[in-house]
């Protein structure tokens, strides 16, 4: 779609958050996202995707025959198969947890890394270990990009201010917000309207005489 195509080329300039409407398809955006940096010319970490998320993107990219699919990186890898795995490049899933032990321990190649996307954004806060990761990482890389990703748009009205605090987290100088009244987005949904039809289902007897009943 048009505006998921403007979505990807938006990302291109910087760290940034982009918001979207709620059935939107952030899963696509996302999975457009990440075959541009299918590559181990680069390394690009995600944070904060579920388990399910990450199985879903691992095997839609490997259907479209990426360079080099993604790993999830767990604990069931030692210290040195996981440096081994961000040596290698590419995408890699991590979780917090293992991430901010492995920079720490500089297990993690800091100056390496291409970007981070943080999925669900709108979760991340000052307190949060992703909020620690994303500081540790823009002291150690200045220019490795950040973006993060939500199609959560309630999340940031319901606390003052909540939209500033998440940039803040996310060092990202550019929002971009893509509701479904955004004209790109509008244009795409007017030409594929829903065909409603409504359907009334005849009671039988038995069913009338409750009604009746129930009414009197």
């Amino acid at each position: 779609m048009d505006f998921e195509r403007q979505i990807i080329l938006d990302t291109l300039e910087g760290s940034s958050l982009v918001v979207l409407g709620r059935g939107l398809g952030i899963h696509r955006c996302m999975l457009n996202m990440l075959k541009l940096h299918c590559d181990p010319a680069g390394l690009v970490l995600v944070l904060n995707a579920y388990p399910t998320e990450e199985y879903y993107f691992i095997e839609m990219l490997q259907r479209e025959h990426v360079t080099l699919v993604p790993r999830s990186v767990t604990s069931e890898f030692l210290a040195k198969d996981r440096e081994a795995l961000y040596l290698k490049g590419g995408v890699l899933f991590v979780s917090s947890q293992i991430l901010v032990m492995d920079i720490l321990r500089k297990c993690c190649p800091t100056d390496k890394i291409s970007g981070i996307i943080v999925y669900h954004a709108d979760k991340i806060t000052e307190q949060t270990m992703d909020a620690f990761i994303l500081r540790l990482f823009r002291e150690r890389n200045k220019t490795g990009f950040i973006h993060g990703l939500s199609d959560c748009s309630d999340s940031f009205v319901g606390e003052f201010f909540q939209v500033d605090h998440v940039m803040k987290c996310l060092f990202a100088r550019h929002l971009h917000l893509w509701p479904r009244f955004h004209a790109a987005v509008k244009d795409i949904l007017d030409a594929v309207k829903p065909d409603v039809r409504e359907i009334h289902v005849r009671l039988s007897d038995s069913w009338n005489r409750y009604n009746s009943l129930l009414l009197t």
